[in-house]
C-alpha cells in the first residue's frame, strides 16, 4: 500500500484542471509527480497522451528510470521534445524552412556562423551591438534586422540551426496554434513540468497553448538558480496567486532533521508568503553549527570520522578547487562510489548494446544531445563505437572505457556467479562482501542488484567527501553539509539569486549542517 501524506495525497487525486504543487526541499515531488501518472494511467489514460517536461536529460533519465509501468509516457527536457518533432515530423520541418534535418550547432559553431555572416553581409556592427549588450540607434535597429534576416536565411540555407532557435521556433507554433502541431495538441491530454521554477517566457507560453489539456506543474520558487539563463521565476510566483490555478503545497521533508529544517525556514522569509514554503520534519537531530571559514579543515576532519558522506560546497570554482586539492583522497573515494553506483549501468550496457548507447548519450551536453538524437533517428541501430566516433567529453571517455574493460573481463565467463566475482575483481572489492545481500545468483538482474547493494555499502563504510559548488549540487543531497565562505564578497547575501542559492545549500542536508561564514 502507498504511503502518502495529506499534500502528496491532494497532488496525486486533485482533478482541477490547472494545478500549481509547490514542492519545498526534499519532500517527495518526484514520487507525487510519478504517482500522479500512475492514477492517470489506472483510470484509464493512455501513457502516449502524457508529456512530463524537465530541464536536464539526468531528471528526465531518472523518471523515467522510476516509473513502473510497462508503456512510459514521454519524459524530455524542452528541447529534446522540441527537437524529437523536428526529426520525426517532415512537415513540420518545411515549416521552419528546412528540407532535411538540421544539425544543432554549438556556441563555438554559432561564432563562427555570425562572424561569417557579419562578412558576407556588409554589416557594420560590433560583436556586442549583433549580441544585443549595447543599444542601438534606429538607423542600427534596421541593420541588426536585416542582419538577422540574412543569418537565418543562410542558417536554413545550410542546414543549420542554434539550441535556442530551436526551441523558440517549435513552441512558437504550439503558442500560435499552427495547423503542423494539432495532432501533438490532439495527443496530449496531460502535460506535466518538473522544476517549473527554471522555465523562461516561450517555454511557459508553450505549456499554456495547451488549451484543453490537464497542467501540472511542480517547483519551488526558492530554488531557482538560473535566472542568468534566462529562467524566470515571477512565472510560478505569478501563479501561486491566480484564482484561476489550484496551488498545492508539500511541506513534510524527508531528507532533513528538523534542525534543518528550522534554520532553512528562519532565513527564508524573504519570499513572499504565497510561494514560500515552511518545511516540516519529525526526525530529531544535532543544532545547526555556524562558524569561520578560517576553520572549514577542522570541521571537514571532524565530519570525516562520521563515516558518512560530507559535502563541502561554496559559491564559486576557484574556492571548490583549494579545497580538493587539499582533500584529494576523500574526494576519490567519493568518485569511487559513485563508480560503482553507475556500475549497474555499465554491466546492463554489456548486456545490452543498444542501452551502452542511450547510457553514454546522458552525459552529453544539452545541444550535443539533440545532434545525437538526430543521428539516433537516422540509424536506431547505431553502435557504441559509431557513437563514440561522433561523440565524445570526459565522462563519456571513462564509461566507455569501463564498459570496454568491463566486456573484456567478462568474455568467457559462464555463470552469473562467476560474472559476480570477476565485477568483485574488476572493482577491487571483497568477494564475499557481494553474498551479503542474501540472494542467489541466477540471472543478470541478480548481479545488477548485488552491485546496487555493495554500492550502498561502499558508502556506508568509508570516508567520503564531495567537494564543490552549491550549483552543482541541485537535486543532489549529503549527510553532513558544510557552506563555505557564506556571506563573504565571493556569496553576499544581498540579492534573491544568492539568497537562493544559500537555501538551496542548506537543503542538502540530511543529518548535520555547518555554516562557515568568509
Amino acid at each position: 500500500m502507498i504511503q502518502l501524506n495529506p499534500g502528496q495525497y491532494k497532488a496525486v487525486h486533485c482533478k482541477d484542471p490547472k494545478i500549481l504543487c509547490l514542492a519545498g526541499a526534499g519532500t517527495g515531488k518526484t514520487f507525487a509527480l510519478l504517482h500522479r501518472i500512475n492514477r492517470l494511467i489506472d483510470e484509464g489514460a493512455s501513457p502516449d497522451s502524457i508529456l512530463v517536461l524537465t530541464f536536464t536529460n539526468a531528471a528526465a533519465k531518472n523518471m523515467r528510470d522510476r516509473f513502473e509501468g510497462s508503456k512510459i509516457p514521454t519524459f524530455q527536457t524542452f528541447h529534446a521534445f522540441c527537437y524529437s518533432l523536428l526529426a520525426a515530423n517532415r512537415t513540420l520541418r518545411k515549416k521552419l524552412g528546412y528540407t532535411e534535418l538540421p544539425k544543432i550547432l554549438s556556441d563555438a559553431e554559432y561564432k563562427l556562423v555570425i562572424n561569417r555572416a557579419k562578412l558576407d553581409s556588409g554589416v557594420r556592427l560590433t560583436t556586442k551591438q549583433l549580441s544585443g549588450q549595447n543599444l542601438l540607434s534606429e538607423k542600427d535597429k534596421f541593420a541588426h534586422q536585416l542582419f538577422l534576416k540574412f543569418l537565418r536565411r543562410q542558417m536554413i540555407k545550410e542546414n543549420l540551426i542554434t539550441f535556442d532557435t530551436l526551441c523558440y521556433d517549435v513552441c512558437n507554433l504550439f503558442v500560435q496554434n499552427d495547423p503542423v502541431i494539432a495532432e501533438y495538441k490532439q495527443q496530449y491530454k496531460y502535460v506535466m513540468c518538473d522544476e517549473f521554477q527554471d522555465t523562461d517566457k516561450r517555454q511557459w507560453d508553450f505549456i499554456q497553448s495547451f488549451k484543453d489539456a490537464e497542467l501540472f506543474v511542480v517547483g519551488d520558487a526558492l530554488q531557482n538558480l538560473y535566472t542568468f539563463r534566462g529562467s524566470d521565476s515571477s512565472i510560478i510566483k505569478g501563479l501561486s496567486t491566480d484564482p484561476a490555478w489550484t496551488t498545492i503545497k508539500l511541506t513534510e521533508n524527508y531528507r532533513s532533521t528538523h534542525q534543518i529544517c528550522d534554520f532553512a525556514n528562519n532565513m527564508s522569509h524573504y519570499a513572499d508568503d504565497n510561494y514560500r514554503i515552511e518545511i516540516t520534519s519529525p526526525r530529531e537531530g544535532p543544532a545547526v553549527i555556524t562558524g569561520d571559514s578560517a576553520d572549514v579543515d577542522m570541521y571537514i576532519s571532524q565530519y570525516l570520522t562520521t563515516k558518512q558522506l560530507t559535502a563541502v560546497l561554496a559559491r564559486t570554482n576557484k574556492e571548490v578547487s583549494n579545497i580538493r586539492s587539499k582533500y584529494s583522497q576523500y574526494f576519490e573515494n567519493y568518485e569511487k562510489y559513485l563508480r560503482l553506483c553507475y556500475a549497474v549501468d555499465v554491466y546492463k550496457s554489456c548486456e545490452n548494446p543498444e542501452f551502452a548507447v542511450t547510457f553514454l548519450a546522458n552525459f552529453l551536453p544539452a545541444n550535443e544531445y539533440t545532434e545525437f538524437l538526430r543521428q539516433y533517428s537516422a540509424c536506431p541501430t547505431m553502435t557504441m563505437s559509431q557513437f563514440l566516433a561522433l561523440f565524445t567529453n570526459p565522462n563519456i571517455e571513462k564509461f566507455s572505457q569501463e564498459i570496454i574493460n568491463m566486456q573484456i573481463a567478462l568474455d568467457g565467463v559462464s555463470s552469473y556467479p562467476m560474472e559476480l566475482m570477476v565485477l568483485s575483481e574488476f572493482y577491487g572489492l571483497n568477494y564475499d562482501d557481494m553474498f551479503d545481500v542474501n540472494i542467489g545468483i541466477n540471472t543478470a538482474d541478480d548481479v545488477m542488484h548485488a552491485l546496487s547493494t555493495l554500492a550502498l555499502k561502499y558508502k556506508d563504510s568509508t570516508d567520503l567527501l564531495y567537494v564543490g559548488t552549491i550549483h552543482s549540487s541541485k537535486g543532489l543531497e549529503y549527510d553532513n553539509v558544510i557552506l563555505y565562505n557564506v556571506d563573504s564578497p565571493s556569496f553576499l547575501l544581498n540579492s534573491e539569486d544568492n539568497l537562493n542559492l544559500y537555501y538551496v545549500g542548506i537543503t542538502r542536508a540530511k543529518n548535520n549542517l555547518c555554516v562557515l561564514r568568509g
